[in-house]
């Protein structure tokens, strides 16, 4: 192929790649593949690679950035060393095997301490972007929000923004995600940033709106063929349905996406394991099933170990104390519930300590340690106080008016 022409085609392979048209651009970089080396080859396999990443062809993602990363050192490229290094970041963090998110944090650190200043900023703001991510699953909050600013990606900046109980911050920064994946014409990021902000909605308990962005979202994953979103848009619909109470509508849906995991493909092959587990035991807690909420709960610290996701972990601890707290023993729920506080005082999201404090509580008092237990009721309703003060009236008079928050503030 004569060497104008095969860069021409090389550009336009990329920017239909740029522009979301995943698979013509990534078909036509396959084709390119055998006719190019260099630092040509070294741009056709980090654009194939962001194109297999999101349209979660995780082996071929893989591949690519296994290729491009020997490719780098083999040719002493610099400047595509941290391209290579963000993209195998990116691989291991959408495919989320055993120990693989640690993987992911170091590749990605390293990428950006070997990024050449000034070079390939598109690409740097994406894997910016996906690091915030790879920083949020891991419980890294104040970093995945700084990430995302950098990254300039609103949306994730606004998932860690939640994690810190700033939602009213995260609202903000959803918003302005949402706008511009419209003006641009991103059915991928606004879906995207529909989805995150309902993250926030849920924590002020806005779950009408809530539902109307995710079911929006669903529609515009559905229409790119972006199965994750699709099942992520629906698990949220879940949670909603818990937040707001209504348990049997939770428990119809469930088996249905439970049945679904087979056929998941790239993130949610282990996201949606991690949430769906814990809504299980939630479910079974909510329906005073006792002991098939421990026995959920079990499994879903099980799972939540496995990926290294802590936010799962302290959910489902504080499903199983409760659950142990109901069926009588309340010096072994008291020792579940302990590990719950810790776990949810380190990650620092509000709703999630108050209600570890609140459980505790409880279980402290049934074993007759009413100083202790005092304290700890104290401290939830301190939580819930000082998250309240942080939110417009119009959020916080349903956050301070609902049944759950208004059993803590009594007691």
């Amino acid at each position: 192929m004569a060497g104008e022409k095969r860069r021409r085609r090389l550009s336009d392979a990329i920017a239909l790649v740029d522009a979301e048209e995943f698979d013509a651009g990534a078909s036509e970089l396959r084709e390119l593949l055998p006719d190019l080396e260099g630092r040509e080859l070294l741009d056709a396999l980090i654009a194939l690679g962001r194109a297999s990443l999101l349209t979660e062809h995780t082996e071929e993602a893989l591949e690519c950035a296994e290729r491009s990363l020997e490719l780098a050192d083999q040719d002493g490229d610099r400047e595509m060393r941290g391209p290579a290094l963000a993209l195998m970041s990116q691989v291991y963090g959408q495919r989320g095997e055993e120990g693989d998110l640690p993987s992911a944090l170091e590749l990605g650190d390293r990428a950006l301490e070997e990024w050449v200043p000034g070079a390939r900023a598109n690409d740097l703001a994406l894997h910016e972007s996906l690091h915030a991510l790879t920083h949020y699953w891991t419980g890294q909050y104040a970093s995945a929000a700084d990430l995302g600013r950098r990254g300039d990606d609103g949306a994730t900046e606004a998932l860690a923004l939640v994690g810190l109980g700033r939602p009213e911050e995260a609202i903000e920064r959803s918003e302005a995600a949402i706008a511009s994946g419209r003006e641009t014409g991103s059915a991928l990021g606004t879906a995207y940033a529909l989805c995150c902000s309902t993250a926030a909605l849920r924590d002020v308990l806005d779950l009408d709106e809530a539902r109307r962005r995710n079911e929006e979202a669903i529609e515009l994953f559905r229409s790119i063929g972006f199965e994750s979103g699709v099942m992520q848009g629906e698990m949220d619909l879940l949670y909603a349905d818990l937040a707001e109470g209504q348990v049997w509508r939770a428990d119809r849906s469930w088996p249905e996406l439970w049945a679904r995991l087979g056929d998941a493909t790239g993130w949610e092959r282990w996201l949606a394991p991690g949430r769906l587990s814990i809504a299980r035991a939630e479910i079974a807690l909510l329906q005073e099933r006792w002991e098939a909420a421990e026995e959920a709960a079990i499994e879903a610290i099980e799972v939540a170990l496995a990926i290294g996701r802590e936010k799962y972990e302290v959910s489902a601890r504080i499903v199983l104390g409760s659950a142990r707290l109901e069926l009588g023993d309340a010096p072994d729920a008291t020792a579940k519930l302990r590990m719950a506080v810790a776990g949810a005082d380190r990650l620092g999201h509000p709703p999630t300590r108050w209600r570890a404090h609140a459980a505790l509580g409880r279980a402290l008092d049934a074993a007759r340690d009413d100083e202790a237990a005092a304290e700890a009721t104290r401290m939830a309703a301190s939580i819930i106080r000082g998250f309240a003060t942080t939110l417009r009236s119009e959020h916080a008079e349903p956050v301070l008016g609902s049944p759950a928050v208004q059993e803590i503030l009594r007691a």
